[in-house]
């Protein structure tokens, strides 16, 4: 059995134990396609051995399924494989360089041309949290450098905005 035929056996075998007995074209192309790039220059042959391969898995019952599973690759079978969690990364803030505790000063300046969006949340957010992180403070300044893009409602928006996201700028 060439390389390929057998992976593919392989993943249809393993697909069709994991779904009571009913492998999936899709899925199994998507697994050899991961396992193997260059596939995809062939796909259509792939697709059509794939299509082969499943029918005659999904033609077997569960039971003669897992017995040619166990023959292709004992250790490969599906209902001892335990689900391994993906170790999750601790999610800290990158240090700021030459930063010392009480002297960090940030910024947040937007532009009174409206409320704030999701983009001015996520610096906003940044800001505070490099504040509390350092015991720094907090300056709301408003750039209103555009006088023709300048929305009166905005100062107001943008202060209460500010405070909303949990923001007590140290000066306005």
């Amino acid at each position: 059995m060439k390389k390929i035929e057998k992976e593919i056996w392989l993943y249809a075998l393993e697909n069709a134990v994991k779904f009571r007995g009913k492998a999936n074209v899709g899925s199994v192309i998507g697994k050899i396609i991961a396992s193997d790039p260059e596939l995809k220059r062939k796909i259509k042959s792939v697709s059509a051995l794939v299509k082969k391969i499943v029918e005659e898995v999904n033609s077997m019952s569960l039971d003669e399924q897992k017995k040619k599973l166990k023959e292709i690759a004992p250790s490969a079978s599906v209902e001892k494989k335990r689900k391994v969690k993906k170790k999750e990364r601790e999610k800290r803030l990158p240090e700021l360089k030459n930063a010392k505790k009480g002297n960090v000063i940030m910024r947040f300046e937007p532009s009174p041309s409206g409320p704030l969006h999701i983009g001015h949340a996520i610096t906003i957010g940044l800001n505070i949290l490099y504040c509390k992180k350092y015991d720094g403070k907090l300056i709301l300044r408003i750039a209103d450098t555009n006088p023709e893009n300048i929305d009166i409602e905005s100062y107001r928006m943008i202060i209460n905005d500010a405070r909303w996201l949990n923001s007590a700028a140290d000066s306005v």
